[in-house]
């Protein structure tokens, strides 16, 4: 990443000038945020530039590993993806960096402002016509923004698509996980008997990292 221009700091979730550096990064770019709306952040050239697509696309890799195994450091990747894509323009890519950003104002119960960037996701899979990063868009935009405003079942039927799509695309990580969020909002529904819902949940947590992160990953999904 450092060859490419792209430095993400190794974070220590134990040391609080590490946990200071991300809030003041967050803060930062949610006053940038601020100022644009989401027709001028729409209209952002697009990203030409070879080394910061590559950097976008390591970053995109990185989304779901941070997220469950190194969730102190899942901020900066969002961060820094939502800051390359305002200085050096817009990809597909963007729409996994706003999904990623909306969820994390929704996890800190900023909900009217999670929910705009969950919509701007949607915007810009939509102006893009991608379909390969539908299934993480889905699982982050239907499963931890929208389901704190939406009853749960609107939320099954995009996250079956996520799932499908996923399946269809190679993005077999996110299958796995919209799959399981889906479960998830089934149980929390009470619409299917609790054995459906386990069988579900054993083939869906096949993936060895679903697997050693199971309780943590629920939990942190209906926080």
């Amino acid at each position: 990443m450092a060859q490419l221009g792209v430095n993400i700091p190794m974070i220590r979730p134990d040391v609080k000038s590490d946990n200071r550096k991300l809030k003041w990064k967050f803060l930062r770019m949610k006053h940038r945020l601020k100022s644009r709306s989401d027709q001028s952040i729409k209209r952002i050239p697009h990203m030409t530039d070879p080394r910061k697509l590559a950097s976008m696309q390591i970053l995109n890799l990185l989304f779901l590993t941070t997220w469950m195994n190194r969730p102190c450091m899942f901020g900066f990747v969002v961060l820094k993806m939502v800051k390359l894509t305002l200085d050096d323009g817009l990809s597909a890519m963007a729409s996994v960096a706003f999904a990623g950003f909306g969820s994390l104002l929704c996890y800190m119960l900023q909900i009217k402002e999670g929910v705009r960037y969950g919509k701007l996701c949607l915007d810009l899979l939509e102006q893009f016509q991608s379909r390969a990063y539908m299934s993480r868009c889905y699982a982050f935009v239907y499963g931890m923004i929208f389901a704190y405003t939406r009853p749960w079942e609107e939320i099954l039927e995009p996250l079956l698509t996520g799932q499908r799509v996923g399946l269809q695309s190679g993005d077999t990580q996110f299958a796995n996980f919209d799959g399981y969020l889906h479960a998830l909002f089934l149980l929390d529904g009470g619409k299917v008997h609790i054995d459906v819902v386990m069988e579900r949940l054993q083939e869906l947590t096949s993936m060895e990292d679903f697997h050693n992160n199971f309780k943590e990953l629920g939990l942190h999904c209906l926080v």
